[in-house]
């Protein structure tokens, strides 16, 4: 993600919030000839200005294309959309605004590997709270992400060894908490062996983190204490 790259998307963002564009519920709509979408929708919108609804509404590789032209992982654009329809009305179009904020601090060789390790730490800790008897399982998840995030190299069979512990639980208990757990101990396990980054895996932990508090309004307080968290992730230097 290279300076110019920042400043366009922190441009756009603020050009979006300005123009009152951002609509939870829809990748793109037309309201009075504006268009008018979420925070992904907006973005591909200024990317592919030539694009009409049916076909952004259409394409599966919003997320990607998003990241690719601004410079930052599939995952981040999935979460971004994730939080955006997650967090309260009123608050959706801040993030939009917030997240572009946050990224166009960060340096040209930020470390998104270590980054990603981090917010999977903001994802877990919202879990952990409504974690039940797999509590124990998810903070062994959180502190293998804790290590990784630093930089220390955890191995692949600590990974694994974390995820079948977090699948125990979850069968045992049907915690929701704890397959979130699994499912970042497993991804994780993933990126050791091959260095690649999953295309959904903090996506699927935001999502699972949410469901692990009660009713809508827990969850809604779920999503913005993950959006704080992801925030506060993206601050931290490598």
């Amino acid at each position: 993600m290279n300076a110019a790259q920042r400043q366009e998307l922190l441009e756009q963002a603020r050009a979006h919030f300005a123009a009152d564009m951002l609509l939870k519920g829809t990748y793109g709509k037309k309201e009075a000839g504006e268009f008018r979408g979420c925070s992904v929708g907006c973005h591909l919108h200024h990317i592919k200005p030539s694009w009409g609804i049916a076909k952004i509404d259409d394409c599966d590789d919003k997320h990607r294309l998003v990241a690719k032209h601004y410079g930052y992982p599939e995952w981040l654009a999935l979460l971004q959309d994730t939080i955006f329809e997650g967090v309260p009305n009123g608050e959706s179009a801040q993030w939009h605004v917030q997240l572009a904020e946050a990224l166009a601090t960060l340096p040209d060789d930020y470390d998104w590997q270590l980054a990603l390790h981090r917010v999977h730490v903001a994802l877990l800790r919202v879990a952990y709270k409504t974690a039940g008897t797999a509590q124990a399982v998810v903070w062994q998840v959180i502190d293998l992400h804790e290590r990784a995030g630093r930089g220390e190299v955890v191995s692949a069979e600590l990974w694994s060894a974390a995820e079948s512990a977090a699948e125990s639980a979850a069968e045992s208990a049907a915690e929701s908490a704890a397959w979130s757990a699994a499912w970042s101990a497993a991804e994780s396990a993933a990126w050791s062996a091959a260095r690649s980054a999953a295309r959904s895996a903090a996506w699927s932990a935001a999502r699972s983190a949410a469901r692990s508090a009660a009713w809508s309004a827990a969850r809604s307080a779920a999503y913005q204490e993950i959006r704080d968290g992801v925030l506060g992730a993206l601050s931290e230097r490598n």
